[in-house]
């Protein structure tokens, strides 16, 4: 199968995805699963804006990289976890906009490059659009297995986001195994690479 083939099935599965990915946020309820507004907003962020500098993902309660060795100060630092409030925090001190077009770029690259490989694995798989929609099923199991349950459980991301986004994973990856595979067409399994 040739390479302009297969960049076309990647671009064009990259297109169903980007796609999906906006319905799935803008008219289904999955899109804002486990989101809530900050209660005491107006309180919190002075405190927020004066303790934190640079924007990152802040975890609370927190431990320096170098009190990890010290074992006193590991043991506190897990009996105030334990005792908690524990959580993460997403923050950019400089504020930012709220859909700009760098972001909706940046969002149909990554899905487009995911595609991508996606369309060169598919390449290689005999069958037909079936099969390739099955497959990209597959692959959307395989990323929100590996990234969101990680999330919910190292992290404390909510239950339900990590369903949301189990939900624009599956999907999207058997809209976009379709996608790919109507592009590339009925195909012989290619020997392994």
């Amino acid at each position: 199968m040739s390479m302009g083939r297969i960049l076309g099935a990647g671009l064009a599965g990259g297109v169903a995805m980007f796609v999906w990915g906006a319905v799935h946020h803008m008219a289904t309820p999955f899109g804002e699963m486990g989101m809530k507004s900050l209660p005491g907003e107006q309180m919190i962020l002075p405190a927020l804006r004066f303790s934190i500098k640079e924007p990152g993902f802040y975890m609370f309660p927190g431990i320096e990289k170098e009190d990890m060795k010290d074992e006193a100060k590991c043991k506190e630092w897990e009996a105030r976890v334990k005792a908690g409030p524990q959580g993460v925090v997403i923050f950019n001190p400089h504020g930012g906009d709220v859909m700009s077009p760098a972001q909706l770029g940046r969002e149909f690259g990554s899905n487009t490059l995911a595609c991508l490989v996606l369309a060169m694995i598919l390449a290689r798989i005999g069958g037909g659009k079936g099969t390739k929609m099955a497959y990209g099923l597959l692959a959307g199991l395989f990323a929100s297995l590996s990234i969101d349950v990680s999330l919910w459980n190292w992290y404390g991301f909510p239950g339900e986001m990590a369903v949301g986004s189990f939900v624009e994973q599956i999907v999207g990856g058997a809209l976009s195994g379709l996608v790919i595979g109507l592009v590339l067409g009925r195909a012989k399994p290619s020997p392994a690479m």
